[in-house]
């Protein structure tokens, strides 16, 4: 099976509700709650008071459930949002309990006709949200489109559509490695209207050509697959989990590992990019994220970590930051800053150690001791 990452696509199958911030609420107005897969709390989308009005007006009332499909093509209209960052989902995993509704023609009627006469702000965005609708309505109604099936499916490469000679070992790798996003012209164009014309999706080509564009690819992939772990996918990313390279418009190549080498239950990716033929004094940087969507990230050098993020959210860097932690907790949860802080903090001690365990596998690679009792330094007066 092939991964989705969790950054790439939103599967539609979660529970939305419509609700009012209650009265003496630093806020006013209305919001929409989201459950995320494994996550401890539903999110929060923040609602301007036009598109509150628009679900007023279109039969939504504090309270109710609201289709999934409605919530998010908003979200991506960006009538919704979370503040900074956005949200990840990942298809993994299923929320428990009743599903939410679903769209029914007579709903995106409702909504057209609403539409049709309103003149403010977010006229020409909810134009769009129209044609978005009646695409999604569409596709619930085609029992014959699976699109975690279409996820699944692994397309062909022709190794012969670029003139670089590849090794046999490096074609077996890159087919088997193949991340989800890759998928042949009919299933990129199916997926594009499952998703609104969204563009999502690569062909093998584009793939090929952004390895080819990695220093020393194949070097690369040999030091993955002699790695006793399990790679899952392997993907070209624009930076570093860390952000250690000097060249900020360095493709790097990055591996996801499968997430079960970890024993914490809710990590949506692992991901290892291994540096050191890049122009960067650092070897290696490993990055976990939760489906609460912390971020534990480490930086190694020699044998020694020298740099590593703890961050809740998508924020580029932090370590137990409290600014952060504080705007996390109010913006995205219903939990206190306290709350936070500590699940951030066992996230980081149960996930530290088994990370670096992934260093000490390493061929050839010679970590330092991560004995709590050996002396490092002494402080001179």
């Amino acid at each position: 099976m092939r991964y989705i990452e969790e950054d790439t696509v939103r599967i539609f199958d979660q529970m939305a509700v419509f609700k009012e911030y209650s009265p003496g609420y630093k806020k006013d107005g209305y919001y929409v709650h989201i459950s995320i897969p494994g996550a401890d709390h539903p999110i929060p989308l923040q609602t301007p008071d036009e598109i509150a009005d628009f679900y007023l007006s279109t039969g939504y009332a504090a309270g109710d459930q609201v289709p999934d499909q409605l919530v998010w093509a908003l979200y991506e209209l960006d009538l919704h949002w979370t503040g900074k960052g956005g949200i990840s989902r990942s298809s993994a995993s299923k929320p428990d309990g009743e599903s939410a509704p679903e769209l029914a023609p007579e709903d995106v009627e409702r909504i057209q006709q609403y539409v049709d006469s309103y003149t403010g702000e977010y006229a020409e965005d909810l134009e769009r949200l129209v044609g978005r609708l009646e695409v999604s309505t569409e596709s619930i109604t085609n029992p014959d489109f699976d699109l975690q099936e279409v996820f699944d499916r692994t397309p062909p490469v022709n190794f012969s559509t670029v003139s670089e000679e590849f090794t046999r070992d490096s074609k077996q790798r890159i087919q088997k490695w193949l991340p989800s996003m890759v998928m042949d012209e009919e299933d990129r164009k199916a997926v594009d209207e499952r998703l609104a014309g969204e563009g999502f999706g690569k062909s093998p080509h584009d793939h090929l050509i952004d390895l080819l564009q990695t220093p020393d690819y194949e070097s690369i992939l040999d030091s993955h697959a002699a790695h006793p772990w399990t790679v899952s996918s392997i993907t070209v990313r624009e930076d570093t989990v860390v952000g250690s390279t000097e060249d900020p418009d360095q493709p790097i190549l990055t591996a996801m590992y499968d997430e079960e080498q970890l024993s914490v239950g809710n990590v949506l990716s692992f991901t290892v990019q291994d540096l050191r033929l890049y122009q960067t004094p650092v070897d290696f940087e490993l990055a976990v994220v939760t489906s609460t969507t912390e971020k534990i990230a480490v930086a190694i050098s020699e044998g020694e970590i020298v740099d590593f993020t703890v961050t809740p959210g998508s924020s580029d860097s932090g370590r137990f930051d409290d600014d952060e932690i504080s705007d996390f907790a109010t913006e995205y949860t219903d939990a206190s800053e306290k709350t936070v802080t500590h699940s951030l903090a066992i996230s980081f001690v149960h996930l530290l150690p088994e990370m670096l365990e992934y260093c000490n596998a390493i061929p050839d690679y010679e970590m330092a001791s991560t004995d709590p009792g050996t002396d490092f330094y002494e402080i001179v007066f």
